[in-house]
């Protein structure tokens, strides 16, 4: 105390608030530091964005996981996955032809390394005269697809030549998942303190997963639970809009009208800017076990595509005229997945360079 009596310090005037004060900060300290170490360590390479709902970290080596698996990979300055974590001139100041995939899991080739999925391996058969860059990322869909496109030609001004965008079947049920998401130049305050705290805090996800906190903020979960309730019941129901009339009229119908919004708004800028458009479909196991190859996924697109200016490309004979529909299977897809594995991803590559050759008026 001071010379009068006086409490002169705050821990004189309020000792068991300052001590409060002290542990908690004490305790945010420890639990930052342990997060960010852990996480550090876990060196996980998908982010949130503002703009385009997700992606990958730029420039940076991580791991990424699938199925069960792990996979070390690395991203180039754009945030697409590549040999490296290269600078990519956005400007192509080296003149190379450049093509730009897009595509979900598919493209991005989950659970196979860079140099085994098809754009690495349509760059290596094309040779130095291009630049392939893998613009595919796991669980995107048109309205990603054209976001991510607007980013990259906006505000990256990225130059390239045509683009050879891969339309999944599971696209049409992502685009309900993420009908509520609402593009932002920017993360608010609120919302960078949260993306923060959850990559360098142990406490913060628990509490925000097993409390509640996001029963309000998720809409997307909440999206999923209003018409699934579970994650299970929501994978069963990938691809079944294709075949079930009543799927169709709970969600398909929705989906496909805002798949083919946004991917008239993709073709749209693209052909303001004087790219050409390849539209890819493909088969997941279910449609070669059927033999079925006009399913709805082909005749939707390729009457998009005629309407709208873009080429087609129809990938489902390319697999089912391969033999048998479970050999088929057994040689070019992960087991017990919709993926392709490696061998699959040589055949897309395969198809994929006599195409582009042809595009680019190469004998």
């Amino acid at each position: 105390m001071g010379q009068e009596g006086k409490k002169t310090t705050v821990f004189e005037r309020n000792p068991v608030k300052t001590v409060l004060v002290l542990l908690g900060a004490v305790f945010a300290l420890a639990d930052i530091g342990a997060g960010t170490f852990l996480h550090l360590r876990a060196r996980g390479i998908g982010i949130s964005h503002p703009y385009y709902h997700h992606g990958m970290r730029a420039g940076a080596r991580g791991r990424r996981d699938w199925g069960g698996m792990t996979r070390d990979i690395s991203t180039n300055s754009l945030g697409f996955k590549d040999a490296s974590t290269r600078r990519v001139d956005p400007a192509n100041a080296a003149g190379k032809k450049r093509v730009l995939i897009m595509g979900d899991s598919f493209a991005e080739g989950v659970g196979i390394p860079h140099e085994e999925t098809f754009p690495a391996l349509l760059q290596e058969k094309l040779g130095g005269g291009f630049e392939v860059l893998n613009g595919g990322v796991a669980s995107f869909s048109p309205k990603l697809y054209y976001l991510r496109l607007k980013d990259l030609l906006e505000r990256e001004q990225l130059a390239f030549d045509r683009v050879y965008l891969f339309i999944d079947i599971s696209d049409i049920q992502d685009e309900v998942m993420y009908e509520s998401f609402s593009p932002e130049p920017a993360y608010s305050l609120y919302k960078r303190l949260r993306v923060f705290l959850r990559d360098h805090s142990l406490v913060f996800p628990f509490l925000y997963s097993r409390v509640g906190l996001n029963r309000v903020t998720d809409t997307e979960k909440k999206t999923q639970f209003e018409l699934w309730g579970t994650e299970q019941e929501r994978y069963n129901e990938r691809g079944a809009w294709l075949y079930s009339a009543e799927v169709r009229k709970k969600w398909g119908d929705k989906g496909l009208a805002s798949a083919f919004a946004h991917m008239e708004k993709f073709a749209d800028l693209c052909r303001e800017r004087g790219i050409p458009v390849t539209i890819v479909v493909y088969p997941w196991p279910e449609q070669l076990l059927r033999r079925d190859l006009r399913p709805l996924q082909v005749t939707v697109w390729q009457d998009f595509a005629a309407k709208h200016g873009c080429a087609f490309l129809d990938y489902f004979p390319v697999f089912s005229g391969r033999g048998a529909p479970g050999a088929v299977i057994k040689d070019n897809f992960i087991a017990e997945d919709v993926h392709w594995n490696p061998e699959g991803h040589k055949i897309v590559a395969g198809a994929l360079y006599a195409r582009v050759r042809s595009d680019f008026g190469l004998k």
